[in-house]
C-alpha cells in the first residue's frame, strides 16, 4: 500500500482568486502573540468546493463581538446579503454549510492569502429596472458586444443581493472584472435576466 504524506499547510494555502465555497464554521482564536493589545478573536473557515482548489480552506478572521461598524458586522451583512442593525439577533448556525462566493486576496504582509469578501450564492429575487425601457445610444466598437446597440446604462446590482442602481455602460465594462464586482448582477434588456456582470461582457 502506498501512502502520500500530506502537507497540512497546503491546505489552506488557496490562490488569489473568487471561488465558491462552504462556510465549514468558526474558530476560537487566542490573542495574538504578535499584538500585546489584541483580544481573542474568530477564525471563520471557507472550504472550496469546486475546482483545482477544491478541499483547501480560506479563512476570515474576525472580534468575536458583533457590531454594524466592525469586521464582524461586517462579515455578518455579506453571509445575510444584507445590512445589519443595532440589537439585532443573528442565528451563526443557520449560516453554517451553506455555499458562498468568496473572494480571496493578500493577507496584510503579503506571504499568505486570507478570504477578502463573501457573497450568498442562491441570491433572492432582484427586481428588474423601472420604467420606461433604457435609453438607447448609437452602437460603438465596443470589446465584447461590438455589433448591439449599446445603452447608455446599465441597471446594476454590484454585490448580487441589494437592490442594483443605474450605472454607465463603460463605467460597468471597466469594472466588470475587477474583484470588487465579482458578485455584481447586470439586468440583461434583451433576455429580461439577472446575468453575472463578466459573462454580460463576454469575451471580456
Amino acid at each position: 500500500m502506498l501512502m502520500k504524506v500530506i502537507d497540512l499547510n497546503d491546505k489552506f494555502s488557496v490562490p488569489v482568486g473568487t471561488y465558491h465555497a462552504r462556510l465549514l464554521g468558526n474558530k476560537e482564536m487566542p490573542p495574538s502573540t504578535k499584538y500585546p493589545d489584541s483580544k481573542p478573536s474568530f477564525a471563520w473557515e471557507f472550504e472550496i468546493i469546486e475546482g483545482p482548489h477544491a478541499g483547501k480552506v480560506s479563512s476570515r478572521f474576525t472580534p468575536q463581538n458583533v457590531s454594524t461598524g466592525n469586521g464582524l458586522g461586517k462579515l455578518m451583512s455579506e453571509l445575510l446579503g444584507r445590512g445589519i442593525v443595532s440589537n439585532e439577533e443573528i442565528d451563526t448556525a443557520r449560516l453554517i454549510n451553506k455555499n458562498y462566493l468568496i473572494t480571496v486576496g493578500r493577507s496584510a504582509d503579503g506571504l499568505k492569502t486570507k478570504c477578502i469578501m463573501v457573497a450568498p450564492v442562491k441570491l433572492p429575487g432582484l427586481a428588474p429596472p423601472p420604467a420606461p425601457p433604457l435609453p438607447v445610444a448609437a452602437p460603438t466598437p465596443t470589446p465584447g458586444r461590438p455589433e448591439a446597440k449599446l445603452p447608455e446604462k446599465l441597471f446594476v446590482s454590484i454585490d448580487g443581493v441589494s437592490a442594483g442602481a443605474l450605472i454607465d455602460y463603460q463605467e460597468c465594462y471597466q469594472k466588470a472584472g475587477s474583484l470588487l464586482w465579482a458578485s455584481a448582477l447586470i439586468f440583461d434588456q434583451e433576455k429580461a435576466i439577472y446575468v453575472k456582470a463578466s459573462d454580460y461582457f463576454m469575451p471580456f
